[in-house]
């Protein structure tokens, strides 16, 4: 049976399956910079750098929704709305570039996944998040940026 508790989270490792699973997630990532520098054509007309926009409005959202979930525990306190609202802007901000031509929508992304880490930064602060979950969105935010960055020349 699992216990709720006001006092921060003192995690310090993270689980093999989180781990992987972050580390899977990675993956899109890296591949379509790879593909849109070095590989094929892909099936279908499909392009390298779409693929990338889609999927890094999806990883965005789907942050928002981890910052939904930390705004509803007990330790989100008198900030609860705050985060809430907040937690609304990745979603919104990864729609409005999959809209807008990649040359625009991706340094968006690139925006969003940066504010996202800094939040993540200041939840860990907070006693939000654990000390694991913050090391591992540096890592994993890094090669998302890193990637929609390595794209970007292909675009010019």
């Amino acid at each position: 049976m699992t216990e709720y508790s006001d006092r921060p989270i003192k995690d310090d490792k993270a689980s093999p399956v989180v781990l992987a699973a972050g580390y899977a997630g990675l993956f899109p990532f890296v591949a379509a910079a790879l593909v849109s520098w070095f590989g094929p054509k892909l099936p279908f007309g499909v392009d390298a750098v779409d693929l990338l926009k889609t999927y890094s409005a999806i990883i965005l959202s789907f942050l928002g929704g981890i910052r939904w979930g930390v705004a509803l525990s007990p330790m989100a306190g008198a900030m609860r709305s705050r985060h809430i609202l907040f937690s609304t802007l990745p979603p919104l901000t990864a729609w409005i570039a999959t809209l807008l031509p990649a040359g625009i929508g991706l340094p968006l992304l690139l925006i969003g996944f940066s504010a996202q880490l800094y939040w993540d930064i200041q939840a860990h602060e907070m006693g939000l998040i654990p000390h694991w979950f913050r090391n591992l969105r540096v890592t994993l935010t890094t090669g998302a940026v890193l990637s929609l960055i390595a794209i970007l020349p292909e675009l010019a």
